[in-house]
């Protein structure tokens, strides 16, 4: 009888860590499975992310490829006009001619950050490597503190009414001139970065 009832307790105990190891196999693929699913998200996220990133930098430099040799044009167009000024007066405003000066106004279309922007704000969500970020960071960062900055010191030119004076249109011309030259050279700059970071980031896919 000892013997029957000491059989029984050791097949339950048997039984016992049989069922919870199953139980504990459980829990542990369950987590397994979630964590695994987390980082598939993870993945899929940072993915999109930088297709995103991809997708806007192509866009950018379409659109320099199209303002660089434009404005290179607008150079040129500011350098005759100041010779002209020698001889023969502006019979017009300053602003209706210097407007004269660019048929297709200043750009035609808008370089964005609007991707990158987004992904710093899920930035939580999304989990990039220093090395991929630090390199989209510093073209962004080249986008903006040049072409861009260069841009609104142009139009904050265009809208000062004391540059719009028509004694001051020489110099104003002058000075429109020199930033149209420096807005060239940082749009060849900011190409030729762009081209480099998408290369970049075409090895990390």
């Amino acid at each position: 009888m000892a013997k029957t009832d000491t059989a029984a307790i050791k097949n339950s105990i048997i039984k016992i860590v049989f069922e919870s190891s199953l139980i504990i196999f459980s829990v542990l693929l369950a987590l397994f499975l979630n964590e695994y699913r987390g980082q598939l998200k993870a993945e899929e996220e940072k993915n999109r992310a930088l297709q995103m990133i991809e997708v806007e930098l192509s866009t950018n430099l379409k659109t320099l490829s199209n303002w660089t040799p434009y404005h290179k044009q607008l150079i040129g167009e500011f350098d005759n006009a100041i010779t002209q000024l020698e001889d023969t007066p502006a019979e017009t405003d300053p602003r209706s001619y210097i407007l004269g000066l660019m048929p297709k106004g200043l750009m035609q279309d808008f370089i964005s950050r609007t991707a990158w922007e987004s992904l710093q704000q899920a930035s939580s969500d999304v989990s990039l490597d220093i090395e991929t970020t630090f390199l989209i960071s510093k073209v962004y960062k080249l986008q903006q503190m040049g072409v861009e900055k260069t841009l609104m010191q142009f139009i904050e030119v265009m809208n000062s009414r004391e540059s719009m004076r028509a004694e001051n249109l020489k110099e104003t011309l002058y000075l429109l001139k020199s930033t149209l030259q420096e807005l060239h050279a940082q749009e060849v700059d900011l190409a030729y970065n762009y081209q480099n970071t998408l290369a970049k980031l075409d090895k990390i896919d």
